[in-house]
């Protein structure tokens, strides 16, 4: 399962280069705003909680099909890829709107 992306990108990079782009940024977004939110206490902390629960979840689903060695199929990436990249939106958009 772990090596599947890699597998798939050999066939069509284009496709995977899309699709898996915003869940990495989510991941990074993810670990970013864990760090910040545990390590500072700000008061006004943008609320992310329910969405980055979504992306941990996204993150430990991976981790696991990854460890019990499932084969790589397409469709075992929607959840993983979904819960990062709407993280990815989601901080981005707390992000600008704060910003203005």
């Amino acid at each position: 399962y772990s090596t599947g992306p890699m597998m798939y990108y050999l066939g069509w990079p284009v496709t995977v280069f899309v699709s898996f782009v915003p869940a990495l940024l989510g991941v990074i977004a993810l670990a970013g705003w864990a760090a910040a939110r545990f390590a500072v206490r700000w008061p006004l902390f943008p609320a992310l909680g329910p969405v980055a629960a979504l992306a941990s979840g996204g993150v430990l689903y991976y981790l696991a099909y990854s460890f019990i060695g499932v084969g790589p199929f397409h469709w075992y990436y929607v959840a993983p890829v979904t819960a990062a990249s709407a993280f990815a939106v989601a901080a981005f958009g707390t992000w600008y709107a704060q910003a203005r």
